[in-house]
């Protein structure tokens, strides 16, 4: 409880007492400060409001839905079905920070559109070879997908990448040398192991994510990181499709 508050319930209950005024209390308050891209700010909430009571009011200032928010602690991801916990109860105390991640509802709807085709009679488009379909990839993904995938989605649901048991979101996927890779999300970037070896991805080092089905499996796709300082690439393959788009805001939302 702040000095303010305190001092506010003091003077309350000694009003009562000389019968000048029913004592009224104050209820505390804390202040969260949330990062969201470039963008710092406070929010300032009674202490016994909820997760989706912080996310409303975190709307309130970026117009972001609650349902495409994805708020990241030091100690991991505020999952969806924590939406019903007060802020203590989730382990959130005055001056908490918090990482958001999320994209505008314009952007998800443009992801799932298929983009126009020219029907014109004057000129025929050709359409381009799919990164699926160039040999480089197209010996990766020979075979099919690996058995300790997630299964895939193909229906256009977009979900949250599941967590470990450290509430950091965990991405299961396979690299260009056919080994099981693991992306780990954390507040200082993202992790990338696999049994042989381990790198990380730098917050604001990734300017795009590309994605695109994998042929006769529409539940996974082919995704690629593009860095901003090199023309260096990252190829995951097999990645479940319902998570592509919560790939995306963790990626490209630091």
């Amino acid at each position: 409880m702040s000095k303010e508050t305190t001092k506010a319930a003091e003077e309350a209950l000694q009003a009562q007492k000389e019968g000048t005024t029913p004592a009224v209390l104050v209820a505390p308050s804390i202040t969260v400060k949330v990062k969201y891209g470039k963008e710092n700010f406070d929010v300032t909430i009674p202490e016994t409001s909820t997760i989706l009571n912080l996310k409303q009011a975190i709307e309130a200032k970026t117009s972001l839905l609650p349902a495409l928010q994805t708020l990241m602690t030091p100690k991991g991801q505020l999952k969806p079905q924590m939406d019903t916990l007060t802020l203590t109860g989730a382990g959130l105390a005055d001056g908490a920070k918090l990482l958001l991640v999320g994209s505008q509802i314009l952007d998800v709807l443009a992801l799932a559109t298929p983009p126009a085709q020219n029907k014109g009679n004057d000129v025929v488009i050709e359409p381009k070879e799919s990164l699926c379909e160039q040999t480089q990839h197209a010996k990766v993904l020979a075979g099919g997908p690996p058995e300790y995938l997630d299964p895939g989605d193909s229906s256009g649901a977009q979900n949250p990448i599941p967590t470990s048991t450290n509430r950091e979101p965990s991405l299961i996927a396979m690299n260009n040398k056919k080994e099981k890779l693991r992306v780990v999300f954390r507040a200082g970037g993202a992790v990338v192991n696999t049994n042989a070896s381990s790198f990380q991805i730098q917050p604001g080092s990734v300017r795009d994510v590309q994605s695109e089905p994998i042929p006769s499996y529409p539940g996974y796709h082919l995704v690629t990181l593009l860095l901003r300082d090199s023309k260096t690439k990252y190829h995951f393959y097999w990645v479940p499709a319902q998570y592509i788009q919560n790939l995306r805001n963790l990626l490209l939302g630091w």
